[in-house]
């Protein structure tokens, strides 16, 4: 019932891409949260382009019917609906070092300005989860592509903490040496 989806409520293919998604409740909340969260010229440009671009619509259900957290992600920065829209060929298997770029631009970029380094290192790594999620929900990528990627997108936010850190303490960041233990269970 929220006016600001007043003009796509009775979108059949809209309520389709809901009902097809894991939790169509959590995936309508999740709309509902992010279209709210908009501009008003930003909310008509992402409904029309929700309901026109069936890829766009399929990835964004998909991972808002899959992920509370993501969806909370998308009504704090709601224009990385953006990143969901085309996909490159090589953006279908990020490695480190994609994500360490995508990363950086999100940090020291233009999508960081303006915020604590910390703050734009975490839009920018749940930016990039996003981005993973889509392609697993969407069927994109295999079980085993997604794990190499989330373990990419993890060597890669690890890398920028650690830079954002010596930045930030040069003396304590030289004498320290770090160690990462995998124990599988993840």
């Amino acid at each position: 019932d929220t006016p600001e989806l007043s003009t796509v409520r009775a979108d059949p293919v809209l309520l389709d891409a809901l009902g097809a998604a894991a939790d169509p409740d959590l995936a309508l909340h999740g709309l509902v949260r992010m279209v709210e969260a908009q501009e008003d010229d930003d909310r008509r440009t992402f409904l029309d382009t929700l309901i026109t671009a069936k890829p766009l619509r399929d990835r964004l259900i998909g991972v808002l019917g899959a992920s509370e957290a993501l969806g909370d992600h998308l009504a704090r920065h709601p224009a990385d609906w953006h990143s969901l829209v085309t996909y490159e060929s090589a953006d279908l298997h990020p490695t480190t070092p994609e994500f360490e770029r995508e990363l950086a631009e999100g940090i020291w970029g233009e999508r960081g300005a303006g915020r604590p380094r910390p703050d734009a290192l975490r839009a920018a790594y749940r930016r990039a989860l996003l981005g993973i999620a889509a392609r697993d929900v969407c069927g994109t990528t295999e079980v085993a592509e997604t794990a190499a990627e989330l373990a990419d997108l993890a060597t890669a936010t690890l890398l920028a903490a650690l830079e954002i850190a010596s930045e930030e303490q040069p003396t304590d960041a030289a004498a320290a040496r770090l160690a990462v233990i995998g124990m599988g269970k993840c």
